[in-house]
């Protein structure tokens, strides 16, 4: 989502978004009518919020990075703290997770992003 009042993007989960219906599948990339890109909230909030595309785009891309980083340190931390009674198979959970900081799914990641980003914002 956009933060209007630090004029920023902030991540958010809206449910799904890890493709965690089931966990026999690949992870997949989200289509840009999946992504909350092409809300026609995000369209109304951005269309006169942002002027310098170059500038918000190498300032996420480091954020990303940057939170990506948080994420895998705490990963374990995160998963350790999931209640025994959800009885979540944590060995896969550990293998999974473990995809999402895997350098390719990484790029992919920030150039789907970013496709879809253009193309929302050229419709």
């Amino acid at each position: 989502m956009y933060d209007i009042s630090k004029e920023n993007f902030v991540p958010i989960d809206y449910g799904c978004i890890l493709n965690t219906a089931t966990f026999d599948y690949p992870l997949s990339q989200l289509t840009s009518t999946d992504s909350i890109l092409s809300s026609d909230l995000f369209s109304h909030l951005i269309s006169n919020r942002v002027k310098k595309w170059d500038r918000l785009l190498n300032d996420l891309n480091q954020y990303f990075t940057e939170a990506t980083v948080l994420c895998r340190r705490n990963m374990s931390s995160i998963i350790n703290q999931m209640p025994d009674n959800w009885n979540l198979p944590k060995e896969m959970i550990v293998n999974k997770t473990s995809e999402l900081f895997e350098g390719k799914w990484l790029n992919d990641v920030w150039n789907n992003f970013v496709e879809c980003l253009n193309e929302n914002l050229t419709r």
